[in-house]
């Protein structure tokens, strides 16, 4: 790592991945649509994300982390609301919630890391892209 300021951020991904709003949707109210992401910016800055990690920026990682998982699920949002982009929009979730796993896991947070495996091969299966399946598949072996 490359500060000392780890921790807090690994508390902030874990909230993000335990959003209310992952919980139940209708309760913790859906955003107007104009609002949520398109699939090619988040795209682009989840790839900026693992060449980070790619170079051993763990630290930088993490702390983008919650931005990034918090707009995964946005995509996911539009991908349930509307029938166009469905397939990109989980296609980035899914790498999103694989960089997650496999960061976490390098880390040592196991427990969290299975979450987010977990919500890339769901992300994955939606997405209907046998590449983004295999590639989520990975995540959830080196999250044990």
């Amino acid at each position: 790592m490359e500060d000392e300021k780890q921790q807090d951020d690994v508390l902030a991904v874990s909230d993000a991945l335990m959003s209310p709003r992952r919980l139940s949707r209708p309760l913790f109210g859906p955003e107007a649509e104009t609002q949520l992401p398109a699939p090619a910016p988040v795209a682009v800055r989840v790839e900026h994300a693992w060449n980070e990690y790619q170079s051993g920026r763990l630290g930088s990682v993490i702390s983008a982390l919650p931005a990034l998982l918090q707009t995964a699920q946005e995509l996911e949002e539009r991908a349930a609301r509307r029938g166009e982009g469905r397939s990109g929009c989980w296609a980035v979730s899914a790498r999103t919630h694989h960089l997650a796993a496999t960061t976490l896991a390098k880390i040592g947070e196991s427990d969290i890391s299975w979450l987010a495996a977990e919500r890339a091969m769901r992300a994955a299966d939606e997405s209907d892209d046998p590449l983004v399946l295999a590639s989520a598949a990975r995540s959830g072996m080196r999250s044990r």
